[in-house]
């Protein structure tokens, strides 16, 4: 059975760091939200635009995350998901394709003396 692993946290909080941990632990295909929208339109996409592009990749990750775990193949998906809305949909499409969803939280970031970020890499929850 096909997993998908559900990364969600706020911005600095470490999840493309799990995600790419994840990737290279389980041989799943990785889909981070941010590389996709850096490839397609730039470092600095115009903000007059921002949410239609945000949107549009988006829908087109879906469509291809979509197929590779009808196809059989395990997932990762990094694009914060910090709405529990978000989440919920996101898991019911996994379970319609049979797949099974685990779901991995990065816990806000914390500056420690100095600024540099710590990273916290929690196990997963099984949803």
């Amino acid at each position: 059975m096909a997993t998908a692993r559900l990364i969600h946290g706020f911005i600095g909080a470490g999840k493309t760091t799990l995600a790419r941990r994840l990737e290279a632990e389980t041989g799943a295909i990785r889909f981070t939200h941010d590389e996709w929208m850096r490839r397609l339109y730039g470092r600095d996409p115009p903000e007059a635009t921002f949410a239609e592009s945000f949107r549009r990749v988006a829908d087109l990750m879906e469509e291809v995350w979509t197929r590779c775990l009808s196809a059989g193949a395990d997932v990762v998906l990094d694009s914060g998901l910090w709405q529990r809305t978000e989440r919920d949909r996101v898991r019911g499409i996994v379970r319609r394709l049979g797949a099974e969803c685990r779901l991995y939280a990065s816990p806000a970031p914390t500056r420690p003396p100095g600024g540099a970020l710590r990273h916290a890499m929690p196990d997963p929850t099984t949803v």
